[in-house]
């Protein structure tokens, strides 16, 4: 899935159906989970979020929706539905989505290195070894380590275009 595709997409839909300005706000992440307790593996685990949510503009009112479903018609029901809130809310002339061009810090992706899975679990069993020298601990119950890699994106019509990507153990 080429998100950024989706994006231009939805973008281009939204003006084609009314809105005058229109932005995407988009966060992704992926998190593993490798748990071990008395001395074997007891669970892996992979959980995968994603959220997306529009504004746009349509004759000087905001209209608003999120989804949770990165595809073209969940994008373009959201578009329906935000406009469909623009009919709800008073115009405010002074409103307006941020341009392009103004001066942002440029934050490169932090990426964790990528480990095996074997490297994970004598991570997790170093952990729980060295709890246990610890003369008040009798028993460890579990050691995690959790991977976290997320994204996060905002683009609209104006031409804003930032993306971040971050990731840690």
């Amino acid at each position: 899935m080429n998100i950024d595709f989706l994006l231009d997409n939805a973008l281009a839909y939204a003006l084609n159906h009314g809105a005058d300005q229109c932005e995407f706000f988009v966060s992704q992440g992926e998190t593993r989970r490798l748990v071990r307790g008395e001395k074997e593996i007891k669970d892996v685990g992979i959980a995968v979020n994603l959220g997306f949510s529009v504004r746009l503009l349509k004759n000087g009112s905001l209209g608003f929706s999120y989804g949770s479903v990165m595809s073209k018609e969940a994008l373009c029901k959201a578009v329906d539905s935000a406009l469909l809130s623009c009919g709800f809310l008073e115009p405010d002339p002074y409103f307006s989505l941020t341009p392009p061009g103004e001066v942002y810090v440029d934050l490169a992706p932090v990426e964790p290195e990528e480990i095996s899975q074997s490297r994970e679990q004598e991570f997790t069993s170093f952990m729980e070894a060295e709890a246990l020298k610890h003369r008040d601990i009798a028993k460890v119950d579990k050691a995690t380590l959790s991977s976290v890699r997320g994204a996060t994106i905002l683009k609209n019509s104006l031409g804003l275009d930032l993306q971040y990507a971050s990731g840690y153990y």
